[in-house]
């Protein structure tokens, strides 16, 4: 086999409801790790311009929000990529790099929806690079539970 981008060209993959349940729960310990972690970084550089936080809140804060993100990301899962997921295993598109790239792009398609609040006070160098910021963190987190998806649900298919 030759490899191919993130995923192996002529593989073909096959999974079972039995994997990916616990699938979509590793994605989504995978997912809020990633957001809360990055939370927590932000935490302990946050130099405390943020109105109505004093240095390090966030930080604390991160961990205390981890369950809460959890559920939001697992909802995700259940709710929206299992259903664009499915088409694309129907379609035979079941790659490392698919799944990645289908994680990549909800997330990062979701992660636009609260800008609006982010950016209502008008737009500043500051809050475009946060907006930025946390577009990007999400779609990190969305590329690493869609592997860890895949990762856990697929194994190549015997050609027996």
């Amino acid at each position: 086999m030759v490899a191919v981008g993130l995923g192996m060209a002529g593989a073909d993959y096959e999974t079972t409801i039995f994997r990916a349940v616990p699938a979509l729960l590793g994605g989504a310990v995978a997912g809020a790790s990633i957001v809360v972690l990055f939370l927590a970084i932000a935490g302990v550089i946050d130099d405390g311009t943020a109105p109505g936080l004093i240095p390090g809140q966030l930080f604390n804060t991160a961990f205390m929000l981890a369950p809460m993100v959890f559920m939001t990301i697992a909802a995700g899962a259940l709710f929206v990529a299992v259903p664009c997921w499915w088409v694309l295993h129907r379609m035979g598109r079941r790659t490392r790099g698919e799944a990645a790239l289908l994680g990549l792009i909800l997330c990062s398609a979701f992660g636009f929806v609260p800008l609006d609040d982010m950016m209502s006070a008008g737009v500043t160098p500051r809050g475009a690079l946060e907006a930025g910021a946390a577009v990007a963190v999400l779609a990190l987190a969305g590329a690493v539970a869609g592997l860890t998806i895949w990762r856990i649900a697929y194994r190549s298919a015997d050609p027996t």
